[in-house]
This record gives C-alpha cells, sequence and structure tokens, in this order.
C-alpha cells in the first residue's frame, strides 16, 4: 500500500460494484458526472473511483476484453459475494447508492423503509428488480436488442430463464436481455428465442400464421439474423440453450 493511500471499505466497493453494473463500458471514465458526483460522495477523487471501475471489468467474466488485473482481495471477496448472495447483497448495494444519489434510483429509501403492509421480501424483490433493470439497459446501452428501439419506458429487461426458475441467477445481468415491449412478451412466451450464437430463431407457429405485412416485418424476416450484442454482460449459452430447450415454442 502506498503511504496515505485510503483503503475501501467494503460499503465503498459495494458502491462501486453497483456503479460498475448501472454504467456501459464507454461511461467508466472520470470524465463521467456520476463517477464525479459519487466520488465526491465517497471523499475520493474521480480518477480513483474511475481506475476502481476499471479493475472491476477483471472480474467481469462476460467481457472479452478485459480491466487492469489491480483489483484487490476485498474487491474480489464482494463481487463473489454480489453473485453468490445476490438477493442480499444487491439490496445492500443499492440502499447504500439511494443515500449517495438518491436521484439515480428508482425508489424512495424513506418510503420503502415506511411500508408497513409490505413484507420485507417483496420490498427487497422490487429494490432487486430494479437494479436488474438499470444493469441490463446499461449493457444494451438503452436498445432492444432486436429493433434498436431506444425509449426507456417501452423497454424491458427480460430473463432468460424466468424469474421463478432460478433463483440464484434472478439478478444475473448474464440472465438478461434488453427487448421492447412485443419482443419481451413473444420471447416470454417462445414465439422467438435466442440461440447459443446469438441468432434470432421464431418459431413455427408463427410461420404458420397468415404472411401479413406486418407479420413479416416484425417476426419472419428476423429469423436467424444476428441480435445487436452488449458491451457488458453477454448473455450465457447455457441460458440460452435453456430458453430454446424449454420455453420455445418449436
Amino acid at each position: 500500500m502506498k503511504v496515505n493511500q485510503k483503503l475501501w471499505t467494503r460499503d465503498e466497493v459495494l458502491v462501486a460494484i453497483n456503479l460498475y453494473h448501472q454504467l456501459s463500458f464507454g461511461q467508466l471514465h472520470s470524465r463521467n458526472k456520476l463517477i464525479i458526483q459519487v466520488a465526491e460522495k465517497l471523499g475520493r477523487t474521480s480518477n480513483s473511483l474511475a481506475l476502481k471501475l476499471v479493475n472491476l471489468a477483471s472480474l467481469d467474466t462476460s467481457l472479452e476484453r478485459k480491466g487492469m488485473s489491480n483489483y484487490s482481495k476485498l474487491d474480489k471477496e464482494i463481487w463473489n459475494e454480489f453473485y453468490l448472495t445476490p438477493e442480499k447483497t444487491v439490496f445492500e448495494s443499492e440502499i447504500l447508492i439511494s443515500k449517495i444519489i438518491p436521484e439515480e434510483v428508482e425508489f424512495n429509501i424513506d418510503e420503502v423503509k415506511n411500508k408497513k403492509t409490505e413484507t420485507e421480501r417483496i420490498i427487497i424483490s422490487r429494490v432487486n428488480q430494479s437494479f436488474f433493470r438499470k444493469s441490463i439497459l446499461a449493457s444494451y446501452e438503452n436498445k432492444c436488442c432486436i429493433s434498436g428501439l431506444n425509449i426507456n419506458s417501452l423497454l424491458i429487461a427480460s430473463h432468460i430463464i424466468p424469474w421463478n426458475k432460478d433463483e440464484l441467477n434472478r439478478l444475473n445481468p448474464c440472465n438478461g436481455i434488453c427487448l421492447n415491449s412485443l419482443y419481451d412478451k413473444a420471447f416470454d412466451k417462445g414465439y422467438i428465442t435466442i440461440n447459443s450464437n446469438y441468432e434470432i430463431i421464431i418459431s413455427q407457429q408463427i410461420f404458420n400464421l397468415e404472411k401479413t405485412e406486418y407479420i413479416n416485418n416484425a417476426f419472419i424476416r428476423l429469423n436467424k439474423t444476428k441480435i445487436e450484442l452488449p458491451k457488458k454482460f453477454l448473455p450465457k449459452r447455457e441460458f440460452l440453450e435453456y430458453h430454446n430447450d424449454l420455453i420455445f415454442l418449436k
């Protein structure tokens, strides 16, 4: 450790990991306004926080390119915790983020604490789903990976393996894709899937429909074309294979 170097705390690393998930790869630099804002709240320089975020990329196994292998033992421990006990750790990081940059979260911490009629598990689930959505939209740069639509209110952070089928990977951004509302519903119902080569496959049930101009444009012409890949958190092939085998309508 360098002389006078300020050690990172567990809470600070949790904030950094949360921030890493909600920023696109091209935003991980010291000039980013959000990084400047968070760094100031942490009592650190924007350069220090940006470097921490880039170093975290070394732990991101979904990336083909890697960051500098300068992560600390604490970084690795908390990163692993983020994926081994996601429900607890993601929630903890979201609460920390909400105290630092309340305008950047999709919930009010005081309202969360005061919801007497809801169980703690429901509250945690809602907060964590907000984190999942931010992670997926950031990875796909706020665009549907099939249509390119970039209207946020019409974008869905779609689970590849459904939420109720795999508790451990509910919050794993490699189990998500960014789709517009139409393709999210079609994917959920099995009318389309994405194979392990990241190609869109259209169900035979769609091909059996009357070939209207809309059906052709919205579905059939997409068959065997590739999705726009995310900058981070590439969908895991094993998750796509699950969707192909158990949800897709052959």
